[in-house]
């Protein structure tokens, strides 16, 4: 068998994804265009959901981060995947995933396989929460 290989189709942030009784995954809390700080800086812990596409056969080591609109490294999560229906669209969730947010902007996703080059899957805004101002 030739060694795994992994395809990203996309990512989606989510607040968690749990698995059902008959192995369906209900993703919780999906963060679709962006999110809202209520201070910066701000601590944010997310989940990432991701449709792949698995090829060949094994385990693989992945790494997703999340950098800031300066390109600094704000959050890291590690995990194993395992080659499953190669070929065919399977998924993985990386959970607890810690975001340092320390300022207004556009964030990206990135994942590599073990220590291979980094790929960018996602950006999203952060945008600092402001409340209208009311006139005397």
């Amino acid at each position: 068998m030739p060694d795994p290989t992994l395809t990203v189709r996309h990512c989606v942030i989510c607040d968690d994804v749990r698995l059902e009784v008959s192995n369906k995954e209900t993703i919780v809390g999906v963060y679709t265009v962006g999110m809202t700080a209520p201070l910066l800086p701000w601590l944010a812990t997310v989940c990432v959901w991701m449709p792949v596409i698995w090829g060949g056969d094994g385990d693989l080591d992945v790494e997703i981060r999340v950098v800031n609109p300066v390109n600094q490294q704000v959050g890291i999560v590690v995990g194993r995947g395992t080659s499953v229906w190669a070929g065919f669209e399977s998924t993985l969730t990386f959970r607890g995933l810690s975001i340092s947010l320390d300022m207004e902007g556009f964030y990206s996703v990135e994942w590599r396989v073990a220590h291979g080059s980094w790929q960018r899957i996602r950006q999203f805004p952060i945008y600092l929460l402001r409340t209208p101002t009311t006139g005397s």
